[in-house]
């Protein structure tokens, strides 16, 4: 291999022509390298001389290879034929002058234990919680590229959120059925209550009724004013009616009617001990109990409860004017 006739060197095997600085001489000389377009390595001579022109060194192959090559010259290219900068590594041997590679984040361990957890969705509510915690953790690592995984998060996020819809509903579903029951057997603890109420009503009016000729009462309040009841029988625990108020029986009797504190309809005025057993005496009004139904108090004592249905024919057969009904 020889310099070059202009200064510089060519390569011994494709004739490729490397231009040089004054300061690149005492590099290359009698340096290995290997050829930008053979890559085939060779010594350079020890005998260079710097290439007329070249001031500065710039990129290794000449700028004309590059169109033959169908590529666009890249910057920083001062002419043909002019050498990079030389690096050398062990022994001696040019070593080319790379950039330095692109590095991806690394991926957000939060990410990944996400979608672990989100996958293990056949296990009820704890993995569950934990991807959706992971998940939101995840999400906030990874944005603005500052760790991977931000498919992973979200991916562990949705398993998380879905698995724990599916088993609330699984674990709500019976505590919904159980606070049902729980309501109605309330209601129906206010039923009775209502029921017992009408009872000691009905013993009321019998007694008022045997200190007076047979005749029951014009109003329900002359079983205060008497001593025969209390003022909270008259009240349904399911409506806002509170127990009549005042510093006496007879002020508690003349309160009753005046509204919240009487929560039945009393229909008995023009009876008496001789009327038939199954009239009405006194009933709730329908709404007492979310029109589901009322109680009814007859001239016997006896109190029973009437579903809705029951209680439209009852109303009917009442404000027809038939006590005892023709229809129950």
């Amino acid at each position: 291999m020889s310099a070059g006739n202009t200064g510089g060197f060519n390569c011994p095997f494709c004739g490729q022509h490397y231009s040089l600085t004054a300061e690149q001489v005492p590099q290359y000389a009698g340096q290995t390298i290997a050829c930008t377009v053979c890559k085939r390595q060779f010594t350079v001579p020890a005998q260079l001389a710097p290439s007329p022109g070249v001031a500065q060194p710039a990129m290794a192959q000449s700028v004309a290879q590059y169109p033959q090559q169908g590529f666009t010259a890249p910057a920083g290219f001062a002419g043909q034929g002019v050498v990079p900068p030389a690096q050398f590594g062990g022994g001696g041997a040019w070593q080319p002058n790379y950039a330095s590679p692109m590095v991806s984040p690394p991926t957000s361990g939060m990410a990944v234990a996400s979608l672990v957890c989100g996958v293990l969705f056949f296990i009820p509510i704890i993995p569950a919680i934990l991807a959706v915690i992971f998940g939101i953790i995840g999400l906030n690592q990874t944005k603005n590229s500052r760790a991977g995984g931000r498919g992973l998060a979200i991916a562990g996020l949705i398993c998380g959120v879905v698995s724990l819809f599916f088993f609330g509903s699984c674990f709500l579903a019976p505590f919904a059925g159980f606070n049902r029951i729980v309501r109605q057997a309330q209601q129906s603890a206010k039923q009775v209550q209502c029921s017992s109420n009408l009872t000691q009503i009905g013993a009321a009016l019998q007694t008022y009724a045997s200190n007076n000729n047979g005749k029951y009462p014009a109003k329900l309040g002359a079983l205060i004013e008497a001593g025969y009841a209390t003022p909270n029988i008259f009240v349904c625990a399911q409506t806002p009616d509170t127990p009549s108020p005042g510093s006496s029986s007879k002020a508690r009797g003349n309160n009753l009617e005046r509204g919240g504190h009487l929560s039945y309809i009393y229909i008995g005025q023009n009876l008496d001990e001789n009327s038939p057993d199954d009239a009405v005496l006194v009933y709730e009004k329908l709404g007492n109990h979310g029109n589901q139904g009322t109680n009814v108090l007859f001239k016997d004592g006896h109190v029973e409860w009437y579903d809705a249905t029951r209680t439209t024919v009852l109303m009917a057969e009442l404000n027809a004017g038939h006590n005892p009904p023709q229809q129950k």
